[in-house]
């Protein structure tokens, strides 16, 4: 019943896209960079289309938005940005050094590895001056832009979340050459149409989307007064959830939902609370209760077993566990390669192998994780053998050290968490460590979030001011 009431909600807020945007906001007079943001913000629920540049995380959004910065943004580059970018080359470079006399010869693929991750971080950039010019720009608050922008996100989600529906019928009922000759066209990855995958490279792509893009977009929306964007919001984070547990579309979406929920009991959704005590014991009795359900679930294997299809084998060996399904292997296996890399190395764990290089701790690990590698999925594996990994880990926390050192992840770290931010934070640390791509949308949506906070509390320090000083002057009147 809840999942026909959200997809009702959801429907009604369509409709309204469709047939009243134009009233409420003024299409024909808004600019051309504008449309073209709006039309980034209609394609992020699609991740896994033929037009993605890449297949590893094959999002069409981000070239939209870097076309808009190219086009309108180039000129909102300051010197800040330059200094910023001076200092992680100086980093790279001193990284680059120290992997050239520890490793005895720079990465094998040290040129495609470095070059190919330079555009991942300038499509964030661009998505980051993008999200600032429909939210926050020129000192004013753009909430009519940014309402139109979350219109056009929420227009995409309903059109992706029927096209996968028409992908998973066509995929079982139309099962001829055409039919499968057009979906392995339009996907660029996940053709296997059994499962439903949402338009996204990979089922469990679902929590990185949930947790990653949409959360973050309905605090935005909090901030910034936006009330019925924010119900809507909400309404399809439940739709997702819901279709997710229906199809049994990702087994590690029971675990994500679980961080989620923890972390709003802690600190109950807000943007701008810090935890109070009776949050707090609410979170230690949910950690027991998680605790208790864990042994359960070890104690009765056949739940999980049921719960996720077979992908999940629950044991008493934490290692076991892991391997029992073959993505999150493959996963550890880059992390477990990485960090074996660092240990042969102790002088780059604090200054890092540089900017894109990360793959040359894959390679000097590579022997020690292979060793350790229990699943029969090794495709992957030898992928890596034989063509390198690249700067994919999975793993941000992890890929910062590998490129840049633990003192740039600390100093980042700090820089980053904010009291005012705190649910924000969590949750999208969470995100990462799952997730490791420069140009994914949480981390740079978190910096305009602080960039609004810091100008709300500024806002309003300067009407107390004000305040002030008009009292100040009634008192000196009379």
């Amino acid at each position: 019943m809840l999942v026909y009431v959200c997809i009702a909600q959801i429907y009604f807020d369509f409709r309204l896209i469709v047939l009243k945007c134009a009233k409420e906001i003024n299409v024909s007079k808004m600019s051309g960079g504008l449309r073209i943001i709006a039309l980034g913000f209609f394609l992020l629920p699609f991740e896994n289309t033929f037009l993605a540049p890449s297949s590893g995380w094959p999002a069409v959004s981000p070239v939209i938005f870097a076309v808009y910065f190219i086009l309108y943004g180039l000129s909102n580059i300051r010197w800040m940005h330059l200094i910023w970018m001076l200092l992680l080359i100086v980093i790279s470079l001193i990284g680059y050094f120290f992997s050239l006399v520890f490793y005895d010869g720079f990465n094998r693929y040290f040129v495609r590895d470095v070059l190919g991750a330079v555009p991942s971080v300038m499509l964030g950039f661009s998505f980051l001056v993008s999200l600032l010019r429909v939210s926050y720009w020129g000192g004013k608050f753009r909430y009519e832009e940014f309402s139109y922008c979350l219109r056009m996100f929420l227009a995409g989600s309903i059109t992706a979340l029927l096209f996968s529906l028409f992908i998973l019928v066509a995929g079982h009922m139309m099962q001829n050459e055409l039919t499968l000759t057009l979906l392995d066209f339009l996907l660029k990855r996940n053709r296997d149409v059994e499962r439903f995958s949402f338009v996204f490279a990979e089922p469990s792509f679902v929590s990185v989307h949930l947790l990653g893009v949409i959360v973050p977009l309905w605090v935005m929306a909090k901030l910034l007064g936006l009330e019925k964007e924010a119900r809507r919001l909400i309404c399809l984070l439940l739709v997702y959830i819901c279709l997710s547990l229906l199809f049994v579309s990702s087994a590690r979406l029971y675990l994500d939902i679980l961080y989620l929920g923890g972390v709003w009991l802690l600190f109950k959704g807000q943007t701008v609370r810090c935890a109070d005590s009776r949050a707090v014991a609410g979170s230690a009795l949910a950690v027991i209760l998680g605790c208790m359900l864990f042994n359960v679930f070890i104690a009765h294997p056949e739940i999980v077993d049921l719960l996720t299809l077979g992908r999940v084998n629950m044991t008493n060996d934490f290692r076991a566990i892991i391997s029992s399904d073959a993505s999150l292997e493959s996963r550890f296996f880059r992390v477990e390669a990485v960090w074996e890399g660092l240990r042969n190395n102790p002088a780059v764990l604090f200054f890092g192998a540089g900017f894109g290089n990360a793959g040359q701790l894959v390679d000097s690990g590579f022997s020690v994780a292979f060793q350790n590698f229990r699943s029969g999925f090794t495709k992957e594996v030898y992928e890596i053998a034989a063509k390198g990994s690249g700067s994919n880990i999975y793993n941000m926390y992890l890929k910062v050290v590998a490129e840049f050192g633990v003192v740039l992840l600390i100093v980042a770290v700090i820089k980053l968490y904010s009291r005012k931010s705190i649910f924000l934070f969590f949750v999208l640390a969470w995100v990462y460590l799952q997730f490791d791509s420069y140009a994914f949308y949480g981390l740079w949506i978190y910096l305009v979030v602080k960039n609004i906070i810091a100008a709300q509390t500024d806002s309003t320090k300067g009407l107390d001011e004000e305040g002030r000083n008009e009292n100040s002057s009634c008192c000196g009147t009379v």
